[in-house]
């Protein structure tokens, strides 16, 4: 149990979490800062996702992109995805897909490795089972994580995402292949 809790207008269907804002603020879900989601690297996180529109939407993220050792998993603008590490206030270690490496209205099984490296290029995204190409890879300061924030589903701040997610896997010390 991760003692989790919808925040706004979350709503919990047949064909998953509904992220829909139709309240017009935040919308996530809080699991927690369970010790079992320490930010132990390599880490790797895997959702179905079925998304409405493209953006900046946060899917699954721990902590915020301004805290430091925090990480992001989002749809990024013209349908690309993006992770990000975050460990001092000045730079992120991110790549983001290409564009179109996501199709709306439709079950999407995506997935990120961070290997736990300053290479942006030692970050793996899959979507549909195979590893995407990238638009861009980021290189950044990185150290040891930070296990303090909560892990979410949605987001806290101005990136809402509008469309269902399903599923959510997390692993800590495990990569995708």
């Amino acid at each position: 149990n991760l003692n989790s809790s919808f925040v706004g207008g979350v709503r919990l269907n047949s064909q998953g979490l509904l992220f829909d804002n139709g309240s017009g603020a935040s919308e996530y879900v809080n699991c927690s800062r369970n010790s079992k989601m320490s930010n132990n690297y390599p880490l790797s996180v895997f959702s179905i996702i079925f998304p409405y529109n493209e953006g900046a939407d946060r899917i699954i993220c721990k902590g915020s992109d301004a805290a430091n050792g925090s990480w992001h998993f989002r749809l990024a603008a013209t349908n690309a995805l993006y992770f990000a590490r975050r460990d001092d206030s000045t730079t992120l270690v991110s790549r983001t897909s290409s564009n179109n490496s996501l199709i709306l209205n439709r079950n999407n099984y995506i997935g990120a490795t961070y290997l736990g490296s300053n290479t942006g290029t030692n970050i793996k995204i899959y979507n549909n089972g195979a590893e995407v190409s990238y638009q861009t890879s980021t290189d950044g300061y990185t150290n040891a994580g930070n296990g303090t924030y909560n892990f979410l589903i949605g987001t806290n701040n101005f990136n809402i995402l509008t469309g269902y997610v399903k599923l959510v896997y997390f692993w800590g010390k495990r990569t995708l292949k």
